[in-house]
């Protein structure tokens, strides 16, 4: 193989060097035949990519949304303590029990 370029448009020229007896069309297939299956290997594993990539931003989209949800909550709940700020601390509050033992 002497060289490999890229003309554009899908176009690749390979220039090969052959005896002047070669068979230059079982040479051209047996390379045909070759690209042929290495591009379906690599298309079937650039797939299984964008199959992946695709799960990926799904999930991260999932993710992404909880976390919207979870900020609206705390809006929620901390305009509830500023509506009703007895009813929400007291619910927050301690409670004590105190045991007084006499002699």
């Amino acid at each position: 193989m002497q060289s490999i370029e890229k003309k554009g448009d899908g176009i690749l020229v390979v220039r090969v060097t052959v005896a002047p007896d070669a068979d230059k069309v079982k040479i051209h297939n047996h390379f045909m035949q070759g690209y042929e299956f290495a591009a379906k290997v690599l298309e079937a594993q650039y797939q299984e990519r964008l199959e992946d990539k695709d799960l990926l931003i799904s999930k991260q989209e999932a993710q992404i949304n909880r976390l919207f949800d979870i900020v609206e909550q705390q809006g929620s709940v901390q305009k509830a303590l500023a509506e009703n700020p007895r009813k929400v601390s007291n619910y927050n509050r301690p409670i004590f029990k105190i045991n007084f033992v006499g002699k």
